[in-house]
């Protein structure tokens, strides 16, 4: 190629590399946030956010929940999924970049050709020899000129993926913790609950044996020791339900941290006290879009469809590429880096589309109306996380005021049953009220632990809510579960042999 027509080319090349990107350009929209959530507590927001985005868990003061935090960040397996995900977005992401660079390969060829000898041409033609050696090497060169933006729009779409998936495995990372917490608060509930069943059942027993006693004198029936052996049996029969939710309860930890039941490596067994949720944090609705991470995917899919426009747009375009051959042959190889053995060629290809049938401008109809979705799907992830955070505080709020009067149904139920039962051992009351008394006692005793793990579940849905606990974690990057060196070898053992 004479110099003239490489400075030629070069010109064109860069003419047309200054071509424009074509679709719209990602522009988010603005929301409009309320100044504040009805529930919210009152205090300064900046400290008490701060408080609990990191490892809000390590304030319920339980030792075992945090191992067990510890545990799942870094076993969970569907935290190592979306891992996994993310890795391969992120790969894609270098592939489809490459699209910008020229693209280069070589090839060898060598053999024999046989022609037929059965025809001439041209006609007279003689003293050919049919069967001829060939000696051949390549080096081809295509460089797409990304002109009108679909290669650049493409990945401005696959970038948005990336983040999309970063902030889904956010989002995986803060339900591992919230599940996790919500279970375990449910296994020590259980084991409260049991402990109150096995309580219940001591005080029938003792009471049918103080019927028993005042039988022998005489001084109840039959009817009376019947009902209280019926208690017995009652109260002995709600153990049971307590024993399968804490067993299911243990078995879901177990696939949280992602180990079978049997190899959970933390005493679940040994029962411990409910934890009690701390103060929940003030928060602005502003912190509840920057921090939750399924308004941030949906934000990203949102960018992700605009680009996808730009994309469909640009097939309506023509595509520029610009190929280089060299392409050398000859029958003996001690001439195949000879002059006349040189063959190339240097070309500037346009392609345009004439007739689709109307593909092309269905595609961009079809993304245009993608991207109007995702952009409803934004606002409608944000006007459901403030509905949840309002929900799950007003929630917490009013289970927080109900347990206030179960605890003086309990005290008050305690009392009744002691005095209930000392009057029936002096003969003053019947042992129905005592019987009474003690499903009353029972009742409000395990209703109060219900409605502590009630609160429980409310501070943890509104913990989730507002978006708080995946900042306070580091989670590890997944790598190939085959390192690099061991598929070279794969590959190399796979490698036909010719």
């Amino acid at each position: 190629m004479d110099t003239v027509r490489l400075h030629r080319l070069c010109l064109g090349v860069t003419l047309l590399l200054g071509g424009c990107t074509v679709g719209p350009d990602y522009r988010p929209d603005r929301v409009d946030l309320p100044h504040g959530f009805n529930a919210a507590p009152d205090g300064d927001v900046g400290a008490g956010w701060t408080r609990a985005t990191h490892d809000w868990w390590a304030q319920l003061g339980d030792p075992v929940l945090n191992d067990l935090v510890e545990i799942a960040t870094r076993n969970n397996l569907d935290i190592r999924e979306a891992s996994a995900h993310l890795l391969a977005e992120r790969e894609l992401r270098a592939r489809d970049e490459a699209a910008l660079s020229p693209q280069v390969s070589v090839g060898a060829q060598a053999g024999n050709l046989q022609y037929s000898t059965a025809t001439e041409y041209p006609p007279g033609l003689t003293g050919v020899d049919s069967n001829t050696r060939f000696w051949g090497y390549s080096l081809n060169v295509s460089w797409e000129l990304d002109v009108f933006g679909r290669v650049r729009r493409g990945l401005e779409a696959r970038d948005a993926s990336v983040d999309a998936l970063e902030a889904q495995r956010r989002g995986v990372l803060l339900a591992t913790v919230s599940e996790l917490v919500s279970d375990y608060a449910a296994l020590r509930a259980a084991q409260a609950r049991r402990e109150v069943a096995l309580a219940n059942l001591r005080s029938t027993r003792d009471s049918a044996a103080l019927v028993q006693r005042l039988y022998a004198r005489g001084l109840a029936n039959t009817l009376q020791t019947a009902e209280a052996q019926t208690e017995v049996d009652r109260a002995r029969a709600t153990i049971a339900p307590f024993d399968t939710v804490a067993t299911q309860a243990r078995d879901a930890i177990a696939v949280l941290l992602g180990r079978p039941p049997e190899a959970i490596g933390v005493d679940l067994n040994t029962p411990r006290a409910l934890p009690t949720p701390p103060p929940l944090p003030a928060v602005l609705p502003s912190m509840v879009v920057a921090n939750r991470p399924d308004i941030r995917v949906a934000e990203r899919r949102y960018a992700e469809a605009t680009a996808r426009i730009g994309v469909a747009v640009a097939a309506l375009y023509p595509d520029f590429t610009v190929p280089l051959t060299f392409d050398p042959s000859s029958a003996m190889i001690h001439t195949l880096m000879t002059t006349n053995a040189l063959a190339w060629s240097a070309l500037l290809s346009a392609t345009a589309p004439l007739y689709t049938g109307g593909r092309l401008s269905a595609q961009v109809k079809a993304a245009r109306a993608e991207a109007e979705a995702a952009r409803l799907d934004y606002q409608h992830t944000i006007i459901r996380a403030f509905a949840e955070v309002e929900d799950a505080l007003a929630a917490f709020h009013n289970e927080a005021t109900r347990q206030g009067a179960l605890a003086d149904a309990v005290r008050d139920s305690s009392a009744a049953l002691d005095r209930s039962e000392r009057l029936y051992g002096a003969g003053l009351t019947g042992y129905l009220d005592v019987l009474s008394a003690q499903r009353s006692a029972y009742a409000a005793r395990d209703a109060r632990i219900t409605s502590q793990l009630a609160l429980m579940s409310d501070a943890v849905n509104t913990y989730r809510a507002i978006g708080a606990g995946w900042q306070g974690i580091s989670v590890t990057e997944t790598t190939l579960p085959v390192p690099h060196d061991e598929q070279a070898r794969w590959a190399k053992h796979w490698r036909p042999h010719v």
